[in-house]
């Protein structure tokens, strides 16, 4: 995904008139690139609170036992982002966790 001081140089130069042609095109297609990982990950995000409604709603209803023993599989993992931001966020994330 684009960082913000990405977005920001964009905006101020796109506002100055100051780029040609070929740095409008890079833009445009990293535009559709962070677009299209934003879409990406919702659809995950979207997916992942659908089931977790139903699994609330089984034991809401009584419907669903208390799972026992090794979960069957796990879910899937969600898309990857490019952007330095969830780089570092990770990064820290694995660190947390070898301590």
């Amino acid at each position: 995904m684009l960082t913000d001081e990405q977005a920001q140089a964009i905006e101020r130069q796109c506002r100055s008139g100051a780029f040609d042609r070929a740095q409008a095109t890079r833009w445009i297609v990293d535009l559709l690139d962070d677009r299209r990982e934003r879409v990406a990950w919702l659809t995950y995000v979207g997916q992942r609170l659908a089931d977790a409604f139903m699994y609330f709603e089984g034991l809401c209803d009584g419907r669903m036992q208390r799972p026992r023993g090794k979960p069957a599989g796990r879910a899937a993992s969600p898309p990857a982002h490019r952007g330095t931001r969830d780089a570092d966020t990770r990064e820290a994330r694995t660190t947390q966790r070898s301590r």
